[in-house]
């Protein structure tokens, strides 16, 4: 990894991944096994998806996946992506008639996990010190100019902080609720008056993660490999933290 442009910021929040974790046992606890080798046909197939699908100018990208790439940016000033996710368990909560102390509980799990899925992340991003996509393309191909849609933020690219995150929240909703059967409806800070509707919460995050390479700010094994650490993460939070005290469902 090294600087990007526009700005050629430096590394954002380094340390993040040594930070003790609130129910992991340890930072690398879900370390995925990193990106793949630049001479692999993942790779390859990688680097041409997110150059043809993330590019700022000539990308072949849809009307809808412009739309699903700014719907997901969650970027500076907005609710970020755990507050993203945050608001979709409120709506949840609201649609299912949570009382007070189950929705202690829900978001209680559900900021555990994303706290955990930020220092795996983290810890991923800063032992494999992958490069990003428009620093991969610059150097592959230069002549192309090429710029992400999405301005990429200053860190390296495995794995997906979205991708994480998103997984991390998808997985505690329904395992809170004992059911995917949890539609929803929700807006975006980023992109005011456009509300984007799901049959689980897991469609949900799915889409936040391929959002990443629409935006061509990451790799597909950055987003694939992060929505597994995140589901990994949310089991683990939901089957050992805040058990009820006796069966009283939920």
């Amino acid at each position: 990894w090294v600087p990007t442009p526009p700005a050629f910021l430096p590394y954002l929040l380094p340390q993040w991944g040594f930070v003790v974790p609130f129910g992991m046992s340890s930072s690398s606890q879900f370390r995925p096994p990193g990106p793949p080798s630049l001479d692999s046909q993942q790779y390859a197939a990688d680097y041409e998806e997110v150059k043809e699908l993330g590019a700022l100018v000539g990308s072949t990208r849809t009307e809808e996946q412009t739309e699903i790439a700014l719907f997901w940016a969650d970027g500076a000033g907005t609710e970020t992506p755990p507050g993203h996710w945050n608001s979709i368990a409120q709506i949840i909560g609201a649609a299912q008639g949570n009382t007070l102390e189950e929705n202690a509980r829900l978001f209680a799990l559900l900021n555990i996990a994303m706290a955990d899925a930020a220092i795996c992340s983290w810890d991923a991003k800063y032992t494999f010190h992958f490069w990003r996509p428009v620093t991969a393309i610059a150097f592959a191909e230069p002549e192309l100019n090429w710029m992400s849609f999405i301005v990429t933020p200053p860190f390296p690219d495995y794995t997906s902080g979205h991708s994480t995150f998103s997984a991390a929240a998808a997985t505690v909703l329904p395992l809170f609720y004992g059911t995917e059967d949890l539609p929803f409806t929700v807006g975006s800070d980023f992109l005011p008056d456009v509300y984007r509707s799901f049959p689980t919460c897991f469609d949900a995050a799915e889409e936040a993660a391929v959002s990443r390479i629409y935006g061509g700010i990451h790799f597909r094994s950055a987003s694939e490999d992060g929505l597994q650490a995140g589901t990994s993460i949310g089991e683990w939070t939901v089957t050992h933290y805040l058990l009820p005290s006796y069966n009283r469902g939920r």
